[in-house]
This record gives structure tokens, sequence and C-alpha cells, in this order.
């Protein structure tokens, strides 16, 4: 789940690796900061001709049993999935790192870009939220571009779930909740 991803050694240990372009770099290194303890390596800038622009920044952690344990509950057969004993990890820090690598709230809804998930996790994954908010459930959008499902959050929701992240959403990143700050009135 997010623009992070789970990179195995020859040694069948994993490492986490986060990369960035250029409009989110003071995120990432506040992603460094928070994990600066396993890793060995400052983050360094490359030139990426690709989705994230001609530049972007990067670092990873070492392998360890942590991140080992998350790669195999989270790649099965080689392919991302997600379950519910997964979700039922996800504290509110790791929901606001999820919403600042995938998401968007606005004062009329907004989005989860879960793509990488088939229909079964994303309804899951929309299950999921409307038991932690104790609302009802988000549906599903579906984007022909890629022939993907996301979960599409409404009005209420937004506003809740931006009320419980705003607190670790880092300045550079509270775009992704566009009218924080504004009343509600």
């Amino acid at each position: 789940m997010g623009d992070a991803s789970l990179a195995k050694i020859p040694s069948g240990k994993y490492r986490a690796v986060f990369r960035h372009g250029p409009r989110q770099y003071r995120y990432l290194i506040w992603k460094y900061n928070k994990l600066r303890n396993i890793t060995r390596t400052k983050p360094k800038r490359k030139q990426t001709p690709n989705a994230f622009g001609k530049e972007s920044m990067s670092f990873a952690t070492i392998t360890n049993g942590t991140i080992t344990d998350m790669a195999l509950q989270i790649y099965k057969n080689g392919t991302k999935t997600i379950n519910r004993q997964i979700l039922d990890q996800i504290d509110t820090l790791a929901l606001a790192v999820w919403f600042m690598d995938d998401g968007y709230l606005s004062k009329n809804g907004g989005s989860l870009s879960s793509h990488s998930f088939n229909i079964i996790e994303n309804k899951m994954i929309a299950t999921w939220l409307s038991d932690r908010y104790r609302l009802r459930e988000p549906r599903l959008g579906y984007d022909k571009r890629c022939d993907k499902w996301y979960v599409v959050i409404y009005t209420e929701l937004s506003r809740k779930i931006a009320d419980d992240i705003a607190p670790y959403l880092i300045e550079e990143m509270r775009y992704k909740v566009s009218w924080l700050g504004e009343s509600n009135d």
C-alpha cells in the first residue's frame, strides 16, 4: 500500500524502498527520518524519466525480520494482496501515510487509489473503512483507463478520515486534504 515497494534480495529477505518525485521530497525526508534507524544510506536523487518526472529521490531500508514478515503477508504468489488481518493492523499514522501516498479528500468526498488490489480486496478495504468509522460503506469506482477498481470516499466519511489523520499530515502533503483548516460552516 502506498508509495513504497518491498524488494526481495538474494538471501530471501526483504527491504522497503521509498521513492517520490520533486513535489514530495520533503515528505520522503519525513519518512526517512521516521525510519532512519533501519537505513544505512541517506536519500539519493536520481534522474528518472518516468511517472515521477525527470527526477526522483529514494532510500531503502536494511533487511530485517519485520519487513520480511510484512512482505510474506502482502505478497502471495508474487502478487500484492490485502486481507482483513493486514487492514486491522493499520493505525491512524499508517492511515495518514496511506492517504498522503495514495489518497485525496475534499469537502465533497475523495478517493483512495487502491488500483493495485482486485475488486474483492477493494470491497474489503471499503468494508474496513466502514467498520473503522461506523459509517456506511464507501462505493467502488472503476477506472477504464487501466481496467482497475478503487475506493470512492463520500462526504461524511471524507470528513471523518480527515479529522482523524490531520494531526499526522505534514505541511507539504496537506494538499491531499484540500479543505483542512477551513471552517465547516
